[in-house]
């Protein structure tokens, strides 16, 4: 299954926050695969079972997670 609106709930600097995978701050390239990885993660999945690439138009990330377990 495949995704450009990845994202999951976390505590950071005392306060719950919501992360995108598709937010446009920073360097989109270098984190879209691992935010995907922590996607799965949240989702109680393995990293390994999923994969992130920026979009051809560059502007999201697109999420693949294997869900079969």
């Amino acid at each position: 299954v495949c995704t450009r609106n990845a994202g999951y709930q976390t505590f950071m600097d005392g306060q719950n926050t919501r992360v995108s995978c598709s937010d446009s701050n920073g360097d989109l390239f270098a984190r879209c695969n691992a935010c995907c990885q922590s996607y799965a993660m949240f989702g109680n999945l393995p990293s390994e079972n999923a994969a992130g690439f920026p979009s051809s138009d560059g502007r999201t990330c697109v999420c693949c997670v294997n869900n079969n377990r």
